[in-house]
Parts: structure tokens; C-alpha cells; sequence
């Protein structure tokens, strides 16, 4: 399976990013579980195996969107490439 994101991915759609076998995203894409700012747990089945614990409890306990180009230094895509 393959994703292709351009603009945000964020809560189920960031999941649904890093279950795919490969994920290919716009320069303005972002990243990010930003429902813990509204008492509500985000999905964590994934995100520690792909983009490491320490990274993936600094998102999920924070709740901070990242961008395109720090998705692909911690892994959570392959490729980023121009919008359109």
C-alpha cells in the first residue's frame, strides 16, 4: 500500500501514513497526534516502532504537528517531494 500526502495527516490519518508500506509527501505536508490536547489518547499501536520511543512519546504527549522534512529524518515517510 501506498500513500501519497499533501497537507496534514494528523490523528488517524498520521497512523494510517506510517501503516503504509510506503509514504511519499508534499514539502508542506505535516505530521502529528494532536488530539491529546483534547483528553483523548492517541493511537500509539505504530508510531514507537517506526519513529523510535523517545520521538513517539514527545508527539504523542505534547501533541505537536511536525514538518515534512522532519517526518523523513525520523522515518515516518520515504520521500518528500514538490506540492502538485
Amino acid at each position: 500500500m501506498i500513500a501519497s500526502v499533501g497537507g496534514y495527516a494528523v490523528g488517524g490519518g498520521c497512523e494510517l501514513a506510517m501503516f503504509c508500506d510506503l509514504t511519499i509527501c508534499s514539502h508542506d505536508a505535516r505530521f502529528g497526534e494532536p488530539e491529546i490536547r483534547f483528553s483523548d489518547a492517541g493511537p500509539a499501536m505504530i508510531m514507537p516502532f517506526i519513529v523510535g520511543h523517545k520521538r513517539a512519546r514527545e508527539m504523542l504527549y505534547m501533541g505537536d504537528l511536525i514538518d515534512a522534512q522532519t517526518a523523513l529524518e525520523c522515518g515516518m515517510v520515504n520521500r518528500v517531494v514538490p506540492g502538485g
